[in-house]
């Protein structure tokens, strides 16, 4: 029994290993390279090319939950419940300058009625914070069709 046990865990000390050693990004923070460009904020969204048309900022549980709006919104971009398309971030940054780096916690999703992707790779950076209102920028990509890049502001919304 002691003897199978020491080749199961010499077999999956070699097995892991032998990981790859290329440069291709792989999504996380540590090898991510995507640079935020000084722009108004654009992309592409299931490869059609947009401007962010509105956003908001509210807190869920604690955590902010940013929504960027690819259409033009009418009304109140807090009560908006367009769902067609949108992006959408938050999760483990806080509501205070600084950057934060994508990872498997923080993530853009690229959401629409039909297809969601997601990306790991890129940074959120937050420039300014009001009571009503955030000024930020942000790069993401989850794939060729959906990624984001340049700086924006959100509205912030009462719960």
């Amino acid at each position: 029994m002691f003897k199978k046990l020491c080749f199961i865990v010499l077999g999956a000390v070699f097995v892991s290993s032998c990981g790859s050693d290329d440069d291709g990004n792989s999504g996380g923070a540590e090898d991510c390279s995507l640079v935020i460009k000084d722009q108004n904020a654009q992309g592409k969204f299931e490869g059609v090319d947009f401007f962010i048309q509105g956003g908001s900022v509210r807190l869920i549980s604690e955590k902010p939950l940013f929504t960027l709006f690819l259409q033009e919104l009418k009304g109140d971009v807090c009560d908006s419940q367009d769902d067609t398309q949108r992006i959408l971030f938050g999760s483990n940054i806080q509501l205070k300058e600084g950057v934060y780096p994508l990872d498997n916690l923080t993530t853009v999703s690229f959401q629409s009625a039909t297809t969601t992707g997601l990306a790991t790779c890129g940074k959120i950076e937050i420039l300014e914070v009001t009571d009503a209102f955030i000024k930020l920028k942000l790069v993401a990509q989850a794939d060729a069709t959906n990624f984001i890049n340049g700086n924006f502001g959100v509205i912030r919304c009462k719960n």
